[in-house]
């Protein structure tokens, strides 16, 4: 019984890596801003998600309000974190904005040697010299100009993974509140806000990719959210940490195979030395740390 649950959960969560790392694809084929993007990711995946909730998990609504502070934050950090993703997705290729991304566990380390004075100092600030010196390569610093946009997008991607530290920091204050009743506060935190600043006229309104918004909004982000939680409670931890890593291979190879685009050798060891940082993350610190990195998605 519990090898098939364990099971269960290996393809939940595998499959929501899989989804997770092709949303850089879906966001380049739509010809508008991230704002708009991630408004319509906001309103369609927060009404699929209420659906859902209304459907199959009603129950326990009102323990949301114990930590409602703290969800709040969290919905700006997580929504604004997505602005800036999806901005970097339009200036730089997604294998160099997924990688810089991936910069966010590294920066929760950072807040732990800081502030909580974990131990295995020596250890992590060479995992972050790695990583940042990987964010460097990746970036395109070996062709700096002020006019490079590459560098615009590593720069918002960087902006992204700030935000996502911050929330996964913030989210350790939220307790014994169901994650799918958090996920539709979020987006639907983002609807509102978005609201004020999306970019969308009558003359153009007609010209956007709905289809295209459809899937982000109910593949990406409704159905993402339903099959990760179901993955991280039915998985082992270990599984969790190793099947993280699906969502940048997927999103390098999306970005090679489709979009064709190519990466001079500096920036490939950048991305390499990234994911050789979060791999020594994940095996000197702890699978539990990535874990909960994971538990609030991009």
């Amino acid at each position: 019984m519990i090898e098939s649950v364990s099971i269960k959960g290996v393809l939940f969560f595998s499959a929501a890596m899989l989804i997770s790392g092709s949303i850089g694809l879906f966001v380049q084929l739509v010809d508008t801003t991230a704002i708009n993007i991630v408004f319509f990711r906001c309103l369609i995946g927060g009404f699929v998600l209420g659906c859902y909730i209304l459907l199959f998990n009603r129950n326990n609504f009102k323990k949301v309000l114990d930590s409602l502070l703290y969800i709040v934050i969290c919905g700006l950090f997580l929504v604004f974190n997505w602005v800036f993703l999806f901005s970097s997705f339009k200036y730089t290729s997604i294998s160099v904005a997924v990688s810089i991304y991936y910069l966010a566990p590294i920066f929760v380390m950072l807040y732990g040697i800081i502030w909580l004075n974990e131990d295995r100092v020596k250890t992590k600030v060479m995992t972050i010299l790695i990583a940042f010196l990987g964010a460097l390569f990746a970036s395109g610093i070996d062709d700096f100009t002020g006019e490079n946009p590459n560098m615009l997008g590593a720069l918002f991607a960087l902006l992204a993974a700030f935000l996502y530290a911050g929330l996964v920091i913030v989210a350790k204050k939220i307790k014994n509140t169901d994650a799918s009743h958090i996920s539709l506060i979020q987006t639907s935190i983002g609807a509102v806000i978005l609201l004020f600043f999306i970019d969308v006229d009558f003359q153009t309104i007609g010209l956007l990719r709905y289809d295209i918004l459809l899937i982000i909004g109910i593949v990406h982000t409704a159905i993402m959210y339903i099959l990760f939680f179901n993955g991280i409670k039915y998985a082992t931890i270990g599984s969790v940490a190793l099947l993280g890593f699906i969502d940048p291979m997927v999103a390098v190879v999306l970005d090679t195979l489709v979009l064709n685009t190519t990466l001079n050798n500096i920036q490939w060891l950048g991305v390499l030395l990234i994911m050789f940082a979060i791999v020594i993350k994940t095996y000197t610190d702890g699978v539990i740390t990535l874990t909960r990195c994971y538990t609030r998605t991009k």
